[in-house]
């Protein structure tokens, strides 16, 4: 899948934040020392520094900049269609159990985990307010 959904599932999996928090993120936003999601935009309102890794800027570098927002429709608007690209994808992919595009939160904690790096840690890229709520995560 080409952009924007397919580069799209790229950054929430590399990046492991929530669907709304990536949809709507913004040029504004990069900095060299990485995404700063402001709490407008993240779950309970508790804004972070999401850390980028050489993967995301190589995808993020891929993409050229038209307008604030990095992934938009036709306009500078948020992106409509979430289920056309879930059933695209979904063809791309072959038969596959049921997923949902929050699997890739999941996916990047289980092998996060699977490297060694620690809950807590874990628990603070996917901007968790307890690590209990990560070993949900932890597949």
């Amino acid at each position: 899948m080409g952009y924007p959904f397919g580069t799209l599932y790229k950054m929430a999996l590399v990046t492991g934040q929530r669907r709304g928090e990536v949809a709507g993120m913004k040029w504004s936003e990069i900095t060299n020392e990485g995404w700063k999601l402001p709490g407008e935009r993240a779950k309970k309102g508790k804004g972070h520094l999401v850390p980028l890794s050489s993967l995301a800027r190589e995808i993020l570098d891929g993409t050229p900049q038209i307008g604030e927002l990095f992934f938009r429709s036709r306009t500078d608007t948020s992106l409509s269609g979430w289920s056309k690209a879930a059933k695209r994808l979904q063809k791309l992919c072959g038969p596959m159990e049921a997923w949902h595009l929050h699997d890739l939160r999941r996916t990047m904690a289980t092998h996060m985990r699977s490297l060694g790096i620690d809950r807590l840690i874990v628990s603070k890229l996917l901007n968790h307010s307890e690590a209990g709520v990560t070993k949900i995560y932890d597949r």
